[in-house]
């Protein structure tokens, strides 16, 4: 969800193609009251968070990083995420829900606020990597067993540590990708398509908080945690890899919306949040074709929206993270 210098159409386009299953899978989690059996549902929920965190590792990399960036990190993301839970604050007339939007982020834009935290980690383990004298790589990996060990044992949940946790090593892997893409990509290429083809395969099985439905309910959780990554990862390495070989074909609609993700992602919650009822009423019948008109429906008024709030300097700093509106 960051802005990059020298563009990478591709990615543009990945991220687009991305906000599109959010509000897709939104759209559905919305309108169907079964919607954890939904297998569209399932589908997009078993990678597209993982793969936005990959995208945002991936164009997060530097080869000198610095502690400068989070200030950077902090505008973009934890402005919008506070200013957004102050609006809701004041609509619902109840002050605590900013107080529990801070000790549980999943109530509110809790993708912001765990990207952000997430990039202080990786700084982090970069400098410490740097005053140890030892790559980065080694403090991630010790990282991501600590936090794993947290969440599965101690199942700490405050303040968004479970997210933090399960897409750190996503972020991180976007990085180390980036890093040594010149020595990968060959081999991403001949994994595409058998990735591709067994994460349809295993996807299929994939609950958003069930063990996978092959698995007995009171199976070990860390087995489902195995098979979820693992889904996941066969994901990205399969998607990304398609995205990049197809080039950075300048499609104007899809690198716009590609540029606008954080945006929409929360103006279209908010306007979910907003019309809830009226919305769930008009499903009534013709239940797929409802759901994808909702679906473009919600993207063209959020990017409207966007860019009524673009316009000026205040909402588009405290809104949608941008601090030139020209932008």
């Amino acid at each position: 969800m960051f802005e990059i210098n020298s563009r990478l159409y591709y990615i543009d386009n990945l991220k687009a193609f991305l906000i599109i299953l959010v509000v897709l899978g939104h759209v559905i989690q919305t309108s169907d009251m079964d919607f954890d059996h939904n297998i569209l549902f399932r589908y997009i929920y078993s990678f597209h968070m993982p793969l936005f965190m990959y995208v945002s590792g991936f164009v997060c990399y530097k080869p000198l990083q610095s502690w400068g960036v989070l200030k950077k990190r902090f505008r973009q993301l934890m402005l919008p995420f506070l200013s957004w839970a102050f609006i809701n604050a004041c609509l619902v007339g109840d002050f605590s829900v900013l107080i529990k939007n801070i000790f549980h982020p999943d109530t509110a834009l809790w993708f912001l606020w765990v990207l952000f935290f997430i990039t202080i980690l990786y700084v982090a383990c970069v400098k410490l990597g740097e005053q140890w004298n030892i790559k980065s790589e080694y403090i991630v990996i010790a990282v991501v067993a600590i936090g794993y060990s947290i969440m599965i044992v101690l199942k700490f949940k405050y303040f968004g540590f479970q997210f933090i946790a399960w897409y750190f090593p996503f972020f991180c892997l976007g990085v180390y990708m980036r890093k040594y893409e010149s020595y990968i990509k060959r081999w991403m290429r001949i994994l595409m398509w058998p990735c591709f083809i067994l994460f349809l395969v295993s996807a299929y099985w994939w609950m958003r908080k069930e063990p996978p439905l092959f698995m007995n309910s009171s199976a070990n959780v860390i087995y489902n945690y195995i098979y979820k990554g693992g889904v996941a990862l066969l994901a990205v390495t399969s998607i990304l890899t398609m995205f990049n070989r197809m080039g950075g074909v300048k499609n104007h609609y899809f690198n716009m919306l590609g540029r606008e993700t954080l945006g929409i992602y929360a103006i279209h919650l908010f306007l979910l949040g907003r019309f809830y009822e009226w919305f769930v009423s008009c499903f009534d019948s013709f239940y797929i074709v409802s759901v994808v008109l909702f679906t473009f429906v919600l993207l063209v008024v959020s990017h409207y929206i966007y860019r009524l709030l673009s316009i000026c300097h205040w909402t588009a700093r405290f809104l949608l993270g941008i601090e030139d509106r020209r932008k």
